[in-house]
C-alpha cells in the first residue's frame, strides 16, 4: 500500500481501518521496538505502526 499521497491527518483517522488492512497482509515480519517516553508518544507510536506495517513488518511496542 502506497502511503506517500496520504496526509498525516488522515492517517490519523484512518488509521484503524489502514491497521486491519496492512494487518490481513501474508509474510510480515516481526519486529520489537521499545518507545521511552510520556502520553505523547501514542500518536507516534500509531504512526510508526502504519508505516512500518506498510513496509512489511509486523510491529510489537512497548511504551514505558
Amino acid at each position: 500500500m502506497n502511503l506517500e499521497h496520504i496526509s498525516i491527518d488522515d492517517l490519523l483517522l484512518k488509521r484503524r481501518s489502514l491497521r486491519r488492512q496492512l494487518l490481513a497482509a501474508d509474510g510480515l515480519s516481526p519486529i520489537r521496538i521499545a518507545i521511552l517516553g510520556g502520553s505523547t508518544t501514542n500518536e507516534v507510536a500509531d504512526l510508526l505502526e502504519i508505516f512500518l506495517l506498510a513496509s512489511g513488518f509486523q510491529p510489537l511496542f512497548h511504551q514505558s
